[in-house]
Parts: structure tokens; sequence; C-alpha cells
């Protein structure tokens, strides 16, 4: 996509601030992870999204809908996906119970 994109930036910029004041962390150090997953899951999620979902660029508004609601739940799908990792039990193969 191009980031150069005015539409794309403000939707980006919606959606953290969006995320931000329904975000329940009370410190700053947990809203700056909470802008920073969002902003990392819009920068590199994308691309992959509307690549998979088959959205033309040229469809109207459609890359923009799709960036901002991943800097919106950007956070929420990160933790999840460390949730997931962490309750992932892999067997050892020489028996180790770690």
């Amino acid at each position: 996509m191009n980031w150069t994109d005015i539409k794309l930036i403000g939707a980006v910029l919606a959606g953290l601030v969006l995320a931000l004041m329904l975000s329940t962390a009370t410190t700053l150090k947990a809203r700056f992870v909470t802008a920073s997953a969002g902003l990392f899951c819009a920068f590199f999620g994308t691309d992959p999204i509307v690549a998979w979902a088959g959205v033309p660029y040229t469809a109207d508004g459609w890359p923009y809908l799709i960036a901002g609601c991943l800097a919106l739940s950007g956070d929420r799908l990160v933790r999840r996906a460390m949730q997931l990792i962490d309750t992932i039990h892999v067997p050892w193969p020489w028996g180790s119970d770690r």
C-alpha cells in the first residue's frame, strides 16, 4: 500500500485513537504498547489481508477500512496470539517436563 496516502494515514490514526479510548490500559506504558501493536498490525497486516481477500486497491475504501480495523484491534489480536502461544504444550522428544 501507499503509506503516503492521507486517507490511509487517517484511517490508521482514527483506529489508533479509538483503540486508545476504548483501552482498559491505565498506565502510559500500557497505552504505548496498545498503540504500537495496533500500528504494527495495520502496517504489516493490511497488504496480506487485502491480497487474501482479493480486494483491489482501487476499491472504494475497503483497504482503508481494513487498515483502520487492524489498528483498532491490533492490540487484542497480539494479546490473543500470545495467549495461544503460552497454552501450547509441545512434547519434548527427550521426555523432559519443560
